[in-house]
């Protein structure tokens, strides 16, 4: 019998040996390159490989010779590309070398900010984390000398929700020297440990602001002591701020979208990964889109092979292009939808989106894709314009999903529309049997082929 039990448990011991491991995952530090030279403002990049549901997850940003240029040390746009279990996320602040109290105050992608306030040196809170890009996490109170320091860290079991590798980064402002340790954690585990030497700047702080005139990104200083700020987008305009790399990269996935009391619904997508530039080659870091009305839009050439169907934007900044495409993606209402069907006689393949070429002045199509089931029209762009929604005439016996470019206005050039179809309707499926696998049926009949040979020698 002692013989019988030896061997079961040396066979679990085989198959639980079988079983994969908890995943783990990887950080790397992408930016700054130059970890002995990082000045304030500059942008810090952490690549997560390998996150999975359940992971603990640990970020902690350490000092203890931060030289702040005022009362309030920040971290802008930081991004956090997953979220934590409610209940188990977890946020702490401990600072030194600050007199009285001490306040952090979180404003999210939203606009809304959150403030604690300590009259020690320490804060801690509970609160959920999601996964979004934080505007702002300040940290602020009076210096009792010429450097604070600081021990922020954040975490607790990641739910990811998101494709695998993550970017998360940051700006650190208001740090004129010092030096800032960088950890991530993998529960007890260290994935990434290292320190960023912050030095003054050589000169003064280049920033390209495109603004909102669509034009290229132009340079600019910072803003002198009582400088108006920078002008507003003008009415009906919407604008979204990219945060990029050193290298030109863009950070996250930024959209923008048509006021929600615009009769256009549009939004413009720039995957992660994009390198926007302008004509005189400067990165680009902002991106606009506002609806352009019926009388506005250059009119159709005379005798084109198409029409306009009502809708149509601006991209902003104008003349920028991409190192990927971008998405445009137009949302019809019901009325829309059945405008534009009208006039394609009722064959939703003769959409497509268009940009006006000012250079030539004539009308260029771009690969559309239409969705029967959401009514939406999607192109890929490679440059910002103004573009707009047409319907194609037809030629002859024109199959009903690719349309050549018979028949079509010079200067046009017509990629064939993709449809997208109605999900169909399924009928349930029967659950399937229980499923064993081939290792485990083994496992099975070994013990049980032992058992009754033991049994027999007995």
């Amino acid at each position: 019998m002692k013989c019988l039990t030896l061997s079961v448990i040396a066979i679990a011991i085989l198959l639980f040996a079988a079983i994969p491991a908890a995943s783990a995952f990887t950080a790397a530090l992408i930016s700054p390159t130059n970890i002995n030279n990082v000045h304030n403002g500059d942008t810090v990049t952490i690549r997560i490989t390998g996150i999975a549901n359940g992971n603990t997850f640990t970020t902690q940003l350490i000092s203890t010779d931060l030289a702040p240029t005022g009362t309030t040390l920040s971290f802008s746009n930081f991004n956090m590309p997953f979220g934590f279990t409610a209940g188990t996320a977890s946020t702490t602040l401990t600072t030194t070398g600050i007199t009285g109290g001490t306040t952090l105050s979180v404003t999210d992608a939203t606009g809304l900010t959150k403030t604690q306030n300590s009259v020690g040196n320490t804060i801690s809170s509970t609160k959920d984390i999601t996964a979004q890009t934080y505007q702002t996490i300040s940290i602020s109170g009076t210096p009792s000398g010429s450097t604070v320091g600081i021990d922020y860290k954040v975490g607790g079991t990641s739910v990811t929700g998101a494709v695998t590798p993550a970017t998360l980064s940051f700006a650190l402002n208001g740090v004129n020297t010092g030096n800032l340790r960088i950890v991530v954690n993998d529960g007890a585990v260290d994935r990434l440990d290292t320190t960023l030497m912050i030095v003054p700047l050589p000169g003064p702080v280049v920033n390209y602001d495109v603004g909102s005139s669509g034009g290229g990104a132009a340079p600019s200083g910072p803003a002198a002591p009582g400088a108006p700020a920078a002008p507003a987008a003008p009415a009906g305009q919407q604008q979204a701020t990219l945060l990029i790399a050193p290298e030109g990269q863009t950070l996250v996935t930024t959209s923008v979208s048509t006021p929600t009391d615009a009769t256009v619904d549009a939004t413009v997508t720039v995957e992660q990964g994009t390198t926007i530039t302008d004509p005189a080659g400067n990165f680009v870091n902002t991106i606009s889109i506002e609806q352009v009305s019926r009388q506005d839009v250059p009119s159709m050439p005379e005798g084109a092979a198409f029409s306009f169907a009502g809708t149509a934007v601006n991209c902003g900044p104008e003349g920028v292009t991409f190192s990927e495409p971008a998405t445009l993606t137009f949302s019809l209402t019901e009325a829309q939808w059945d405008l534009a069907m009208a006039q394609a006689n009722g064959n939703p393949a003769l959409m497509e989106v268009q940009y006006y070429d000012k250079g030539t002045q004539s009308w260029v199509g771009v690969p559309t894709t239409v969705n029967l089931a959401t009514h939406e029209v999607t192109a890929l762009v490679d440059h910002f314009s103004l573009f707009a929604l047409v319907i194609i005439q037809a030629p002859p016996a024109t199959p009903a999903v690719e349309i050549t470019a018979a028949g079509v206005s010079p200067g046009l050039t017509r990629q064939p529309t993709t449809l997208l179809a109605k999900p169909p309707v399924t009928t349930p499926k029967p659950t399937p049997a229980p499923f064993v696998s081939v290792p485990a049926m083994i496992g099975v009949l070994v013990v049980a082929g032992l058992a009754y040979t033991l049994s027999r020698k007995r």
